[in-house]
């Protein structure tokens, strides 16, 4: 096996950053804090940015990336405020970490000063259920700086009883000035309090939290320790995995039907973590330079969705396969299956039309990918081919909320059932 094989698997980088931090005789989280007007923080760095090592007697269940988003600049936190993000976990387990990123195009630190999980008492709403909140920790210490150019940084383990298809709250005091601009590409709505507020991270009603979020802010995982999976898919993707012209906060658009897949038809056991690692406006071949970071760093990933659908406006069919076996030879050698949905019907030029129906071909025929599913069939007008169904129609580009229950539908059920 390969170093860069075995950094993919939770064993190897476990056994990788336990290396590192013989060889240098550092720490898994340094104290300390880049302010000193700050709370004392432990120090993150893009040289340690893997999960903390799990103790010898670790308890039964793999660690397993339940919630997941791609970071982008779509969030701004406040001075001194508290940020609840909520996420909806994909996996039932017995303990819960969180990863926060701060992106390479940031020029300002992330400085938690503390963080705290709950179980939200709404499906909507800050609140959280009554004595559920409990607190997280970074390598011992109550709050992380996190400095710019973080791809990931972890909390350390809690017990905590994560359930799949049910939401989690994480709140982040943030205490600086100043904050990063680092929003998570989901399509469900999070909750700030006003710059001033305070450490808000234990409190059990959500009155504080008076401004609304389109996006997570800082975090990218939420981790579930689970005998229930076996494995995590990642869907890459570009705006209609990232969740647009789906029903905000309802949990509808097809990665959101996959959870419900996963607890309805697949045996405990060999269940899979559904992770979004959308970003709208994306190209497959911009996500090719953010693969390793939103798809490989998951914990526990067996798979791959490639759905990233805006190439062919610049590219031609033949540029964007090249990009496809990137993205399958980096999967495989990572022991990571790629499946490939063929690309929808929208409004393009003919010309366009013509490169869309030459790269589903390749995605049909060519049994590059290790399994495809037809969401063009799923989607199209027979009678006009370059358009969608009228049934499934949003905008001419996106599906609607029945598009997306179509293409759930149509997905192969042996991508969650499959020992990978």
């Amino acid at each position: 096996m390969t170093g860069e094989q075995l950094m993919t698997t939770p064993t190897g980088r476990v056994l990788l950053y336990a290396l590192t931090l013989v060889l240098a005789g550092a720490c898994v989280s340094c104290t300390g804090s880049a302010d000193p007007n700050l709370p004392g923080t432990g120090t993150a760095s893009r040289t340690a940015q893997l999960p903390p090592a799990e103790p010898a007697e670790a308890p039964e269940g793999q660690w397993i990336a339940a919630w997941g988003a791609a970071p982008e600049g779509s969030a701004v936190a406040k001075a001194n405020s508290s940020v609840r993000n909520i996420a909806r976990v994909s996996v039932t387990g017995s303990q819960v970490r969180i990863r926060v990123a701060n992106p390479r195009d940031s020029s300002t630190p992330l400085v938690i000063g503390s963080a705290s999980v709950a179980l939200p008492e709404e499906t909507t709403g800050a609140d959280v259920v009554p004595g559920t909140v409990k607190e997280l920790t970074f390598g011992g210490q109550p709050g992380i700086t996190v400095p710019a150019g973080t791809d990931a940084a972890y909390s350390d383990p809690i017990e905590f009883p994560a359930e799949a298809d049910r939401n989690v709250a994480v709140t982040l005091h943030l205490p600086s000035g100043t904050n990063p601009d680092v929003g998570g590409a989901q399509w469900n709505t999070s909750y700030a309090t006003p710059a001033g507020a305070g450490n808000q991270t234990l409190e059990e009603t959500g009155e504080a939290f008076t401004h609304t979020l389109d996006a997570t802010y800082a975090l990218t995982a939420v981790d579930v320790l689970s005998t229930e999976a076996d494995g995590a898919i990642v869907g890459l993707g570009s705006s209609t995995l990232h969740g647009a012209n789906s029903t905000r906060d309802h949990h509808d658009r097809v990665l959101d039907l996959y959870i419900t897949r996963n607890q309805d038809e697949v045996p405990a056991g060999t269940r899979k973590g559904i992770v979004g690692a959308g970003m709208s406006g994306d190209t497959l071949h911009a996500a090719v330079d953010r693969f390793d970071r939103d798809v490989l760093s998951q914990s526990g990933v067996s798979g791959v969705v490639v759905w990233v659908t805006n190439d062919l406006a610049t590219r031609t069919a033949d540029q964007v396969i090249d990009d496809y076996e990137i993205v399958i030879a980096r999967s495989h050698a990572a022991g990571i299956r790629v499946y490939c949905p063929t690309w929808p019907p929208r409004a393009q030029s003919l010309g366009a039309w013509r490169e869309r129906v030459k790269l589903n071909e390749w995605i049909r025929t060519s049994r590059r990918c290790d399994d495809t599913v037809d969401w063009d069939r799923t989607l199209r007008n027979d009678a006009l081919p370059p358009t969608y169904k009228l049934g499934y129609f949003s905008d001419g580009i996106h599906p609607n909320r029945a598009g997306h229950a179509a293409m759930s539908e149509a997905t192969p059920l042996r991508w969650f059932a499959t020992h990978q």
